[in-house]
This record gives C-alpha cells, structure tokens and sequence, in this order.
C-alpha cells in the first residue's frame, strides 16, 4: 500500500496501545499515519510518523492528501520509521533475549537441583 493508517479513538484504554500494524508497515516501509498516542511517540519521533490528533477525520484526511501529494517526503519518513525501528529488530534483539532464555533455564536448572 502507499500509507498505512492507524487511527486510534481517544480513549483511556487505548492512551498506551502499541498498534501490531503500525510495526508491520514501518518494518515494510511503508509510511504511516497514526494517531498521536504516547506510547507510539516513545518510539517513533514525528519525523518518523505522521501524528494526527485521535478521533478528528478532517485531520486524518488532510494527513492522507498531504502525503500523497509528496512521495519524496513518504519516502523519507518511511525510510526513517525503518531506522528508529532499527534497535527493535530480531538481528538485534536475539542475543538478548536468548541471553534471558538462558538465564531462566539456568535458573531452573539450579532450583531443581536444590529440591525446590
């Protein structure tokens, strides 16, 4: 597709959500236009995502028209999207999450053998 759009209802429950799609486009390069949530600006800055106000169509629209009329700039936001996922990426996390597994098989191994 050429935008992804994750709008997100201002509510509380939703305040914190991380949006599945919202990863899965940015891993894609695809550019995204999401609702402005805290949660999504602790890992996208706005240069990487186009934040619009949750629960307002006019500016979702005008975010859709905006970057459509730009392809160089969806480019370049969804190239930097890509580079600020870069530190969530398996290539990076594996070793420190095999690290985690080991640490709690160790852990178990070392409960089981104290009889607990």
């Amino acid at each position: 597709s050429d935008v992804a759009v994750v709008p997100t209802r201002p509510e509380p429950y939703l305040a914190y959500s991380l949006s599945t799609k919202l990863l899965e486009s940015v891993a894609m390069g695809v550019p995204v236009i999401a609702s402005d949530l805290h949660t999504i600006r602790l890992h996208f800055d706005p240069t990487a995502i186009r934040y619009v106000p949750g629960g307002d169509p006019g500016a979702l629209a005008s975010a859709i028209s905006s970057l459509a009329s730009d392809p160089a700039g969806a480019v370049r936001q969804a190239t930097e999207a890509r580079s600020q996922a870069e530190p969530y990426a398996w290539a990076v996390q594996r070793s420190r999450y095999l690290a985690v597994v080991d640490g709690l098989l160790r852990r178990g191994r070392l409960g089981a053998s104290r009889g607990a």
